[in-house]
């Protein structure tokens, strides 16, 4: 039998891993999912009985180690939380982002597939919209952009806000086994030329800032209505296996 957990919170790497535990009051556990790079901590953010998971980069560890998850536990809801790289010029630094939709893109901008995501997300607009969470489209893509004139060109095709590399495939896992979800990018760096120098400099102060706007964003659900329909175990996954 499936452990039912509350909430689980998706990171791609050591770093926002390690932002998310800081905000555990408490830590029952740690584990490795079997035969997956997948880490993992249970404990408690603001009485939910909380999973955080390091699950990697990319589509193929997204796969591999969110659907070894699911096989193990049982969320009530899933939160997408780590870094991202503006392609729009108008969002900047420290922003915290929520996508809406999410494209998933191959460079140098071949369109592949698009997923409306903000349904379950309008839900908790009210809440987003008093934290300064930024409405988005995200992309998605296994390339990281190397260059500032890639980027222009990405924008100008594709209208995405942000990129990362794994927002889609959660997505879609999510949207097939009809589990509720979010997601939070805060920007780190601006994705091109010298992105991943910005991203060294500048991602442990904002992934720590905006982990706890995370959970202060937990902590309203717990007080509002969505405690009993969504993480009091009350919503009906229909379809899940």
């Amino acid at each position: 039998m499936k452990e039912v957990i509350s909430i689980i919170i998706l990171c791609a790497v050591k770093n926002e891993y390690r932002a998310v535990k800081s905000i555990f009051e408490e830590c029952y556990r740690t584990g490795v999912i079997k035969s997956t790079c997948c880490h993992y901590t249970i404990g408690r953010i603001n009485s939910y009985k909380s999973l955080a998971a390091c699950i990697g980069v990319g589509e193929k560890n997204v796969k591999k180690c969110f659907t070894s998850l699911l096989e193990e536990f049982d969320p009530c809801l899933v939160i997408i939380f780590g870094a991202a790289g503006a392609v729009n010029p108008n969002i900047h630094s420290g922003t915290v982002t929520m996508p809406l939709s999410v494209v998933n893109y191959r460079l140098p901008g071949i369109l592949l597939d698009s997923l409306n995501i903000g349904n379950f997300s309008k839900q908790f607009e009210d809440i987003f919209v008093c934290a300064n969470v930024k409405m988005t489209v995200a992309g998605t893509s296994s390339d990281f952009i190397s260059s500032n004139k890639l980027k222009r060109s990405i924008y100008e095709m594709l209208h995405i806000d942000t990129t990362d590399c794994e927002t889609f495939h959660i997505a879609r896992i999510c949207n097939d086994r009809h589990i509720p979800f979010f997601t939070l990018r805060c920007i780190t760096d601006h994705a091109g030329f010298l992105a991943i120098v910005h991203y060294f400099l500048n991602a442990s102060k904002i992934l720590l800032n905006s982990v706890k706007l995370l959970k202060d964003i937990i902590s309203q659900i717990n007080n509002g209505q969505y405690n009993q329909d969504i993480l009091g175990g009350v919503y009906e996954r229909t379809g899940y296996d």
